[in-house]
Formats: C-alpha cells, structure tokens, sequence
C-alpha cells in the first residue's frame, strides 16, 4: 500500500511539471484572468483526465488501442489544436491594464481545459498504459487502481492550485509586453503540439 500511494504522489507531482500545452495555458489564464478562471480550466481538465481514466479502465483494450491508433483521430484533433493555436495568435485581447484581466467567461475555460486535454491522443494512451502495468500489478482491483488514479490526479491537482496562485503573484511584475510575448509562446507550443498529432496521424497507415 505504501508503494501504490507514494508511486501516485510521485507520479502526479511528474505529470503536474510537465511543460505542455495544459502547463502553459494554465499559468496565461492565471496571469491575464486570474486564479478562480485558471482553477475553472484546471477543474475541465480534471474532468477530463477522470473521463479519460474511466475510459481505460472500463473499455475494450483493442477498442482504445485502435482509437489511439487511428490516423484520423490524431489529424482531426491536431487540426482543432491548430485552429485554436491562431485564433489565440491573431485574436485581439480586451486587457485592463490595471489588472491584466480579460473579459472571459467561466464555461468557456472549463471546456477549454476539457478539450485541450481530451483532444490529446497521447494523453489517452497514457492512461491506458497507467492502467494496464497498474492493473497487472495490482490484479484490476477497483478499489486499488481508483485509489492509484485519486491519489495521481490529487497531487496533480493540488501542485496546479500552487502554480496558479504563483503565476497570480507574479502578475505585477509583468507589462502588457510581457503578457503578450507569453500569449505568443503559448499560441506557438500549440501550433507546434497540433502540427506534431496532425504528423503522427499522416505517417499512420
């Protein structure tokens, strides 16, 4: 028990360092609209992660591995990634200069955080690779592998709540230039993580 608990704590304190399109999306809500929007986009990708989990675990294996190896999934989702990626390069942004904060809505960043998370196959396969050496290890017990995934997904969870309060305070020192280099930066890694699914989907056969 002590094994399975620390392997998730380490696990989700891993996955909430991981600089991606989520990491990066995260600490620019934080910053342009602050910590209870950029905790509402966390919350869609939680959910989304629980979706996600409950998919691998519950469903077909050969089902999920040919939804992962599907070319279309991949191409369909990196060409969504890549939209968003220029209407969030190009969009024109309503910032107070005051406060940095845009105009935005809470349902819109909840859905936003869903289906950055959900649209990513390789989040996907890696959950179902989480549960098939977990599962193996621990015989698919429900009770194990919930509490493997609940502990992960905590620990993920309650680092982000940290790295958006952090992002918040750092706030002040940044200039409207600052924040639209960040923009940039963050509408390039997702241009660059929708072209790479939009690949990987072309080179399937």
């Amino acid at each position: 028990m002590i094994e399975l608990v620390s392997a998730a704590i380490l696990l989700g304190l891993t996955l909430s360092f991981m600089v991606g399109p989520v990491f990066l999306i995260l600490l620019e809500t934080s910053i342009y609209q602050g910590a209870l929007k950029a905790l509402v986009f966390n919350f869609g990708v939680l959910i989304s992660d629980i979706l996600l989990i409950a998919l691998a675990f519950y469903g077909s294996e050969q089902l999920l591995s040919s939804v992962a190896g599907n070319k279309y999934v991949y191409i369909v989702g990196g060409c969504i990634i890549l939209f968003y990626a220029a209407f969030s390069f190009f969009r024109k942004r309503n910032i107070d200069v005051r406060s940095f904060t845009i105009q935005s809505n809470f349902s819109k960043n909840f859905f936003k955080g869903f289906l950055i998370n959900f649209l990513n196959v390789g989040v996907l396969a890696y959950w179902l690779t989480s549960t098939i050496i977990i599962g193996n290890k621990y015989a698919f017990q429900n009770t194990y592998m919930w509490l493997y995934f609940g502990l992960t997904l905590g620990t993920y969870f309650t680092v982000d709540i940290v790295k958006i309060l952090f992002a918040r305070k750092m706030r002040q020192y940044l200039t409207e230039r600052h924040l639209k280099r960040l923009n940039g930066i963050v509408s390039f890694v997702l241009g660059v993580f929708g072209t790479i699914l939009v690949g990987k989907g072309l080179l399937l056969k």
